[in-house]
């Protein structure tokens, strides 16, 4: 954290083996959210450990600090499937105490995406790539999430909200999406 005159405040560091990194930073409320990906099976944030599945294939917490940096939670998640490429999350969105937000992977097997306090969701079929969105309230408690269930490959690559706290997604698709009460057809293909 830096002043305005770019004077540094305080500075933290956390990770483990391999390349950690915080990738999405926002601020609410007097809080910082940021969303974490984490390479090794567990991470220390100031005393707490986190430590992760050991099936999983990829890492992720959101991390809760208060606006001097002093952790204050962090939540779990990822993807377990060996066969599944690298999962994406890039994408925070908080509103109305509710802190949303997605990621998307490939597999050649099904995507399997576990998060901390909530249930797994799994997808329809092999060789697709998929996306969720979820949910939790800004004191970490899970709310829903849910997955594309649809043949072909669907990606998200941003979510807001307005100020009713509706979340809309924008990405693409290359064959078929489903909603609840409607599918939409890809003319060809992204």
């Amino acid at each position: 954290k830096f002043d305005s005159n770019f004077n540094p405040i305080w500075a933290k560091s956390y990770g483990e083996l391999g390349d950690d990194g915080f990738g999405v930073i926002k601020i609410h409320n007097n809080h910082l959210y940021l969303i974490g990906l984490v390479r090794s099976s567990y991470i220390y944030i100031d005393s707490a450990l986190i430590s992760f599945p050991i099936n999983a294939s990829s890492r992720y917490i959101i991390l809760k600090m208060d606006m001097m940096g002093n952790f204050q939670w962090a939540r779990k998640y990822g993807n377990i499937d060996i066969y599944s490429g690298t999962l994406k999350s890039n994408t925070l969105a908080i509103k109305n105490d509710k802190i949303y937000f997605n990621g998307h992977s490939f597999s050649n097997n099904e995507n399997v995406y576990f998060f901390e306090g909530g249930p797994t969701l799994t997808s329809v079929g092999s060789g697709t790539g998929d996306y969720f969105i979820a949910c939790y309230d800004t004191n970490g408690v899970f709310q829903w999430n849910t997955i594309s269930q649809s043949f072909g490959s669907e990606y998200l690559t941003e979510l807001a909200c307005d100020t009713m706290g509706n979340v809309y997604g924008i990405g693409n698709f290359d064959y078929t999406i489903k909603f609840p009460g409607d599918t939409l057809h890809s003319m060809g293909g992204s």
